[in-house]
C-alpha cells in the first residue's frame, strides 16, 4: 500500500481536480451562457465526488451527502477527502450550502486534524466553484449576518478564501470576488496559542472557466519549510 505524504496528498488531489475542471471545459464548449448556467445548476456534490473517484479507480469509495463517512476515501494512495460544490440553488437566489456546512464542517475539520498523528498528512479539502462570469460569490457563499462584528465580517469566517474575496463596499455583509489576479498557490496561517496551523491552498484551473476549484491540505513543519517561497496570509 502506498502512503501519501502532505506533498503527495496535495499533488494527487490537484491532478484529480484538474481532470474534473478540464471535463467541464470540454462539456461547455460552444454552449451559450444560459446553457452553461443550466448545466452548472444541475450538478450536485455527489457528481464531483464520482468524477474525483473515477480518477483513482477501484481504490476510491464515495459517500453520498448526509452519511457519516468522508466524501471520498481512497485506499491507495491513502487519502481522505471532504468536498464542497459552492453554487446557487435552482432559483439562483442563495447558496445550496450554508455557511456552517462550508466553514464549521469542512474547513474546521481540516484545521482540527491532529498534527501529532498521521491523519492530517493524508487528508484534503476540495472546493469547486462555478465561473465568476456566470455567478457572483454572494450566490455561492454567504456568511450569516448575525456573525458580523461592529458592522464588519470577521476574516476568520471566510478564512479559506482570504485575499480572493472581500466585503462589498455598498453591502459590508456580503462578500464579492476581488479583481486583481490571485496567486495560484499560497499558505494560509492561523495564529494563536501554540504553534501556528498552516494550510496550503492551490487554485485549480482558471476562475473564468465553467468550473474551477481550490485544493486545501494541512502542512507539517517540514512541508512548511519546503514551501517558504509561497505567499503567506494570516487569518
Amino acid at each position: 500500500m502506498s502512503y501519501a505524504t502532505p506533498h503527495h496528498a496535495h499533488e494527487y488531489m490537484k491532478a484529480a481536480s484538474l481532470a474534473v475542471v478540464h471535463q467541464f471545459a470540454l462539456a461547455c464548449q460552444r454552449k451559450q451562457v444560459a446553457e452553461k448556467r443550466d448545466l452548472l445548476l444541475r450538478k450536485r456534490e455527489i457528481d464531483f465526488n464520482a468524477r474525483l473517484g473515477m480518477f483513482f479507480g477501484p481504490e476510491a469509495s464515495i459517500s453520498a451527502q448526509g452519511v457519516r463517512d468522508s466524501d471520498l476515501l481512497i485506499k491507495s494512495p491513502v487519502l481522505e477527502v471532504e468536498l464542497k460544490y459552492c453554487r446557487p440553488n435552482a432559483a439562483q437566489t442563495q447558496p445550496v450550502n450554508f455557511w456552517n456546512q462550508v466553514i464549521d464542517k469542512d474547513w474546521n475539520w481540516l484545521l482540527g486534524l491532529n498534527a501529532s498523528g498521521s491523519v492530517f498528512k493524508k487528508s484534503a479539502w476540495v472546493v469547486f466553484f462555478p465561473s465568476i462570469r456566470i455567478f457572483t460569490l454572494h450566490q455561492c457563499f454567504r456568511i450569516p449576518q448575525a456573525r458580523m462584528v461592529g458592522g464588519l465580517l470577521p476574516v476568520r469566517d471566510y478564512a479559506p478564501f482570504v485575499r480572493m474575496v472581500a466585503p462589498m463596499a455598498a453591502h459590508p455583509s456580503r462578500l464579492e470576488y476581488t479583481q486583481p489576479a490571485w496567486e495560484r498557490d499560497v499558505v494560509l496561517r492561523r495564529l494563536g496559542v501554540g504553534a501556528p496551523i498552516r494550510v496550503r491552498r492551490q487554485m485549480i484551473g482558471n476562475r473564468e472557466q465553467p468550473i474551477w476549484g481550490l485544493v486545501f491540505s494541512r502542512l507539517g513543519h517540514e512541508a512548511a519549510n519546503d514551501l517558504q517561497h509561497l505567499p503567506t496570509y494570516d487569518f
